[in-house]
């Protein structure tokens, strides 16, 4: 036998073997009764959600731009972390309130020396030399 009719019969033997399969599919599809329309169904009391909007954000800012300016006027990323949103997660250090901003990768807490948080894959030192 060449390497071409191996391979013929081993394609032939697979779709043998799926075709009672596919054909178990439609002998289901033919037995499905439809839903009883005496089956009980269940009415949920209505639930009211009260709370305070926008604990997690500000409308405003003056630390990235020097006015107080809307953050949707703002034509750069602003991401901001509320005082909120700290206490609630319980984060101390700076390397911790980080893990919140996107494109910031911070620093390990059991790092003995002081290594920059590493910004869209920068070290922060160039993001705050002046």
């Amino acid at each position: 036998m060449t390497h071409k009719t191996i391979l013929h019969a081993a394609i032939l033997a697979a779709l043998a073997c799926l075709m009672p399969a596919a054909d178990a599919e439609d002998d289901v599809a033919e037995t499905a009764q439809p839903a009883d329309d005496t089956a009980p169904s269940w009415t949920l009391t209505p639930v009211e959600v009260t709370a305070t909007r926008g604990a997690y954000t500000t409308p405003t800012t003056s630390a990235a731009t020097r006015p107080h300016t809307p953050l949707t006027e703002v034509p750069q990323s602003v991401q901001v972390i509320t005082s909120t949103l700290l206490q609630e997660q319980d984060r101390r250090t700076l390397g911790e309130a980080l893990v919140n901003v996107s494109g910031i990768t911070p620093t390990r807490s059991d790092e003995n020396l002081f290594i920059p948080p590493i910004v869209r894959g920068f070290p922060a030192e160039v993001y705050l030399a002046r």
